[in-house]
């Protein structure tokens, strides 16, 4: 993703050099653990990992944007051509929490299907226990 965002390839190597083999351990009053490591996401505690996770999550917000099938602000003067929204909000990102927003539940669909495919493409795990219609 960031190579296809613009990132310079130094900056990619980097952060493959940072990520291969990478590990953790977890401190315990008995002590640290052994080695643990970091397959899947960012490496918690990581001053880096919350720019890697808008990175991954961008690609995602501006899919859920094209359209416009966002909630509207504001309103269409019907008297006056050529009138839109002020406004139209699709998604937002809070660190690991995702909302999509819609004025129609036909456009909430079209969301919940580029979701569902932008997360299987992209090994998300969606919660439904935290996922409302």
């Amino acid at each position: 993703m960031m190579f296809d965002l613009g990132f310079p390839t130094d900056a990619i190597d980097v952060v493959e050099n940072l990520y291969c083999q990478a590990h953790t351990r977890i401190r315990l009053p008995s002590g640290c653990t052994g080695d643990i490591p970091v397959e899947r996401g960012t490496i918690q505690g990581d001053t880096l990992s919350p720019f890697l996770s808008l990175i991954y999550m961008e690609p995602l917000l501006r899919w859920l944007h094209a359209g416009n099938r966002g909630y509207m602000h504001g309103h269409a003067d019907t008297n006056t051509p050529n009138t839109k929204a002020i406004n139209c909000t699709s998604s937002g990102a809070f660190a690991d929490d995702l909302i999509c927003l819609s004025g129609s539940y036909q456009n909430l669909r079209l969301q919940a299907m580029k979701l569902t495919q932008y997360a299987d493409w992209a090994h998300l795990i969606i919660s439904g226990k935290k996922t409302k219609p």
